[in-house]
């Protein structure tokens, strides 16, 4: 599938699925190093990983093409209860990605324009944050 992804110039990204061992990103860091193929990345999903979201995200990120920040809700100072966004965003930024951080906005509380403006705004304070 790789192989007929990059004659078409298409990059394939896996993220965490549903399966236990698929929700571990040292697990799917471990696949995209034996496939070593350009067109097969990794997609962190930060709400679907398990064990450890930090270490699954610094070990998906040498193979990882998109990211998703994904948001359930916001506690009242604005920031995610499920995870520090700013310790991922160090993780991010030390791996050297550049790329895309996706926002995906599962919450209920907040209708989904509101959802991914609120996740954006913790994004780019994540960013810009020192610690």
């Amino acid at each position: 599938m790789s192989d007929a992804a990059a004659e078409k110039g298409v990059v394939i990204a896996i993220e965490p699925g549903a399966s236990q061992l698929s929700q571990r990103g040292a697990f799917l860091a471990k696949v995209a190093k034996k496939l070593n193929h350009p067109a097969c990345k990794l997609m962190p999903d930060f709400g679907k990983l398990r064990n450890n979201v930090y270490d699954g995200t610094e070990a998906m990120m040498p193979y990882t093409a998109t990211i998703s920040c994904k948001m359930h809700s916001f506690d009242d100072k604005g920031k995610q209860p499920d995870f520090d966004y700013t310790r991922l965003m160090k993780i991010i930024d030390k791996a050297g990605y550049r790329g895309i951080l996706a926002i995906e906005w599962e919450g209920h509380k907040l209708k989904p324009v509101p959802g991914v403006k609120a996740s954006k705004k913790l994004i780019e304070a994540s960013l810009k944050s020192p610690a």
